[in-house]
């Protein structure tokens, strides 16, 4: 609890200096595009901390046994992830150019990997595929530069076994920070698909 205060505090401190902030979490995302029969259902997301953002969590949640259980879970959740609803989950989407808002997320879970934190869940967007492609653009990042996320290309794929659909990968180029990291990172990845 108290690394979540400290966290808030610093938010409410520094938003205003955001011009000269530089990230204090540094996060690994990973995303699944999942399909079903009618086009995308939604985005498996998987974020790996950094290991000072993890040590500071399982000090709070984990009870030293490096496992975290139900009752460790739901705690993390409500009190380290669910205030990223005001930010939608640091998710930009456009789904034809039109902002698609992401106001909820399902199946969240947390785990302990390696004494890294990882969250997983799942960004419901359901796309219908038609004749003419559509275009879904991703981004994921903090506007506050608070957390910096990572994501690669590599990071990038299909959930789905046997999608019927013809599939276009695009990807922009990452802030040019995160390019120094790796030079697998992108910015948005645009998903072109159609029947």
């Amino acid at each position: 609890m108290r690394t979540i205060l400290f966290i808030s505090l610093c938010l409410f401190l520094f938003l205003p200096l955001t011009a000269a902030a530089h990230p204090h979490v540094f996060v690994d995302n990973h995303m699944a595009f999942d399909f079903d029969a009618k086009g995308i259902a939604g985005i498996e997301v998987m974020w790996v901390f950094d290991d000072m953002f993890s040590a500071g969590i399982l000090l709070d949640y984990d009870d030293g046994d490096g496992f975290l259980s139900a009752q460790e879970i739901r705690a993390i959740k409500a009190e380290a992830f669910d205030n990223l609803k005001e930010y939608g989950f640091f998710f930009r989407i456009q789904i034809d150019g039109n902002l698609f808002p992401v106001k909820f997320i399902t199946d969240f879970t947390a785990a302990v990997r390696g004494g890294a934190l990882v969250y997983r869940f799942t960004v419901p967007c359901h796309v219908s595929a038609a004749a003419t492609p559509k275009v879904i653009d991703v981004l994921v990042e903090d506007e506050t530069n608070f957390v910096s996320i990572m994501t690669k290309k590599s990071a990038i794929s299909v959930a789905s076994a046997g999608v019927p659909f013809d599939l276009k990968f695009t990807y922009a180029p990452a802030p040019y920070f995160l390019q120094l990291e790796s030079a697998d990172a992108v910015g948005s990845v645009r998903i072109q698909f159609s029947q």
